[in-house]
């Protein structure tokens, strides 16, 4: 590690991602706390799946919007709300209702098949927004105390060492998981449960 860390350093400097952080203010504060120690910092939006998805009941796109609106008024005289999907993947095609309950989603699906309609069940991910901070250090002595410092106000903060381009990204949100531009290096130790952190 320590070899791969001097090799980094020796290109450039060592780079970090630290969260992550539950809302933009946090983020600031952690940009504004690393430059005033001369850590160059930069905040990214990061968009997370949040808890299961939801399932949405809907007929694919239909051929024109004409055929989309006529059946919105069919489903609305059989008492069933629905409404034409207008953009996304799904434009065109009509909406059945949104659930969180499998059974009731399948209830609904059924519901419809059974009155001729090419009925579909597609999941929606919930998802939430939050923030990471990109941070370029000389060293990775100096990036871990700071991190160990930030983890005083933000017990459950992660660090994974990443490429330095990273660090350079805007702050436009970046997806989850593979979508993240940032290359995953050994991840930084947390100190023991009940140790304290050094002053």
């Amino acid at each position: 590690d320590r070899t791969r860390a001097a090799a980094l350093a020796a290109a450039g400097g060592v780079c970090v991602r630290a969260g992550p952080l539950p809302d933009e203010t946090d983020a600031d504060a952690v940009v504004q706390r690393a430059r005033s120690l001369g850590i160059e910092a930069r905040p990214a939006a990061v968009e997370l799946a949040s808890g299961p998805p939801d399932l949405q009941v809907h007929l694919p796109p239909l051929p024109s919007a004409e055929q989309a609106s006529r059946a919105v008024r069919e489903f609305a005289a059989l008492d069933i709300e629905a409404y034409v999907i207008p953009d996304g993947d799904l434009a065109g095609g009509v909406s059945l209702g949104t659930f969180t309950d499998a059974a009731e989603a399948e209830g609904r699906r059924g519901e419809v098949a059974s009155l001729g309609y090419p009925v579909r069940v597609v999941e929606i991910p919930r998802m939430r927004r939050v923030w990471d901070v990109r941070l370029r250090g000389r060293d990775v002595e100096s990036l871990d105390a700071f991190l160990l410092g930030l983890r005083r106000d933000w017990p459950e903060l992660g660090g994974d060492r990443i490429a330095c381009e990273a660090v350079g990204a805007a702050t436009e949100p970046v997806s989850d998981g593979a979508g993240r531009e940032a290359q995953a290096l050994p991840r930084i130790a947390r100190p023991p449960q009940g140790e304290s952190t050094p002053p």
